[in-house]
């Protein structure tokens, strides 16, 4: 698609030259045809974005910062609880099981469970001088609250991306791209410099690579072999 887009504006910058345009026009080319190649590209191109962004698995420095930050306060809150409440059993089975996943679900899941946690059994890190059991379970909620709606946002937007919608576009622009360069090879067949210009670089030069590499291998195969 990065190809296409690319040869797309190319064309479209040819074609826009006085001369050019001239010559098209002259063979029969409508200038529908030359005015809807420009709103076509724009729409292929925004679809293909909006497709990416969609399938990006990679997040934002904010969006992983505050990944980040939920797992060092879940960390640092198990640590806590399994010290402060190390003669609690019921609240040990409780930890046991908040360490068990390391999913992002989970994540969100353990710092809402831990903040409850805290609040239940506050008092019993009374003697902690390091550690705030109140604090740090506003804190866990605040963020459990803000990376659950990170993933709402990127599911909604995964969801949002109409794959056919990208589909139609680079359709619509490449039977039009097609055309073009039909209506260009026939119209410059005389001028050397402009006729290839009416062709896909990428295809030429894949078509270049494949052929020199069936060379290659003919050649190879009738080298004899060393003895």
């Amino acid at each position: 698609m990065a190809v296409v887009l690319q040869e797309a504006h190319e064309l479209l910058v040819l074609a826009r030259r006085p001369d050019v345009r001239a010559r098209l026009s002259a063979v029969g080319v409508p200038d529908e045809a030359l005015a809807e190649l420009e709103p076509r590209l724009v729409a292929a191109r925004e679809a293909q974005s909006a497709w990416a962004l969609a399938r990006d698995p990679r997040k934002s420095e904010e969006v992983q910062e505050r990944e980040d930050q939920g797992q060092t306060l879940r960390r640092r809150m198990v640590a806590a609880a399994r010290w402060n409440l190390r003669d609690d059993r019921s609240a040990q089975g409780t930890l046991d099981g908040i360490v068990e996943g390391d999913s992002l679900a989970d994540l969100i899941q353990d710092l809402e469970d831990l903040a409850l946690l805290m609040e239940q059994r506050g008092e019993a890190f009374a003697a902690d001088q390091t550690f705030d059991p109140a604090a740090r379970g506003a804190e866990a909620r605040t963020l459990a609250a803000a990376i659950r709606s990170d993933v709402a946002a990127r599911r909604v937007l995964a969801e949002s991306i109409d794959v056919d919608l990208r589909d139609r576009a680079y359709t619509a622009l490449i039977t039009r791209i097609t055309e073009l360069r039909a209506a260009g090879r026939y119209a410059f067949q005389d001028d050397e410099k402009l006729a290839p210009r009416f062709a896909s670089a990428y295809v030429r030069n894949t078509n270049r690579r494949r052929n020199r590499a069936s060379v290659d291998a003919t050649e190879a195969l009738a080298s004899p072999a060393p003895g």
